[in-house]
Order: C-alpha cells, then structure tokens, then sequence
C-alpha cells in the first residue's frame, strides 16, 4: 500500500483484517497457548471513529495474571529460551520483524480501528517502528556487554546493564503497538507479560 492510497482511499479494511475482526471474541495468549480468562469475564472494545463494537477481549485478572507470571518464569529458566545462544535469539527476532513486514497493512489497518488514529500513522510510522525495533535488537543480542551506555545527547542521563535480569512486566499505552514493547528484552534473553488493557475510552457516540 503506497502513501498516495492510505491518503486518498476512502474504504474499509482489507480482507486480512477482516477475517481477524470476523472472530469477534479474542482470548489472552499464556505460556504459548490461547486461553479464555479464568473467570470468563470479557470486555468490549469500539472503533472510536464509529463507536461500532470491534469485538469482545478475555478481561485478565488476578488468577491470569499469576498464570502468565508463572508461564514466564518456566520460559526463562526450562525450555529452549534459556538455552538459545544470542544469535539464535537474533534469528528469532529477525524472523518476527519479517512476519510483522509482510503483514503490515493488515497490522496498520486494526491499530488505526482500535486506537483511532490515521492510517498513516500506522502504516508509515508506528507498525514500521516496531519492525525497527526487532531488527535492531536482534543486532545488539549478541553485543550485551555491561557497558555504559548514554541514553541523551551530552552523556546526562546513561543506563547500564551489567547483566541480563529475568522477567519483565510491561505496562504501556494502548496507543502503543504490542510488538515494539518487547523486542529489548527479547533480545536479551529475557520473558515478559503485557496486559491487554480495559481502559480504552468509549467512544461518544457508543452511549
């Protein structure tokens, strides 16, 4: 999909995206596997351009949120995951950024219909960013030294990472793509949760 096409094509989303919205009922991915919440509770979420519900989202909570923190500890210390070699990990993070690219569109077209921003933005800044991401982070996987490293122009601010720490939690935006929050990580060997969220703001004219 070129710029020319996001910026003068006024339809709907393709038939990728299609066929993902067409499942309605989505389910929380644990310890590879996906699964309805344990109490069975779901929450909706709307396109807030049209206030049309998208589909409805397994609402975890306390008894999926120790399942999920349980499967990333088994990943980290059983398995192939700890095991895997920093190349190795480069390979699986590129492979991931390569299946992100050829999916790009239909990724960029259910960001803009869940979050409400331009198809641009999706498309030729945030899913491209993500990719980004791994693909530099499946550089740095074999390069985790402990080194000093500045983080802001002058040296005023600098983080260090004398070596590779086990799970990690991430809360971020929902107006922040899920793949680009664990590509760090990923590369350092490390396993991580990320909720979905139920604080997506319905829209006005949902009611």
């Amino acid at each position: 999909m070129t710029q020319a096409a996001i910026l003068s094509a006024d339809r709907g989303p393709g038939e990728a995206a299609q066929a993902f919205l067409s499942r309605r009922r989505h389910r929380l991915l644990i310890g590879g596997e996906w699964r309805e919440a344990h109490s069975g509770h779901t929450f909706a979420t709307y396109d807030p351009a049209t206030g049309e519900g998208l589909g409805e989202i397994a609402r975890g909570e306390s008894a999926d949120v120790k399942a999920a923190v349980a499967a990333a500890r088994r990943a980290f210390t059983q398995g192939p995951w700890p095991a895997m070699t920093p190349m190795g990990r480069a390979r699986l993070l590129n492979a991931i950024a390569d299946t992100l690219e050829a999916h790009i569109d239909e990724l960029a077209e259910l960001e803009t219909l869940d979050q409400g921003k331009a198809l641009y933005v999706g498309r030729w800044a945030e899913i491209p960013g993500a990719i980004n991401q791994f693909r530099y982070f499946a550089g740095m996987a074999s390069k985790v030294e402990g080194a000093r490293c500045a983080i802001r122009k002058g040296g005023s601010r600098w983080t260090r990472t004398p070596r590779a720490p086990g799970g990690r939690a991430s809360l971020s935006p929902t107006s922040t793509p899920a793949a680009a929050r664990h590509a760090g990580s990923r590369g350092r060997g490390r396993t991580a949760i990320s909720p979905a969220t139920a604080c997506q703001p319905r829209p006005r004219s949902a009611g």
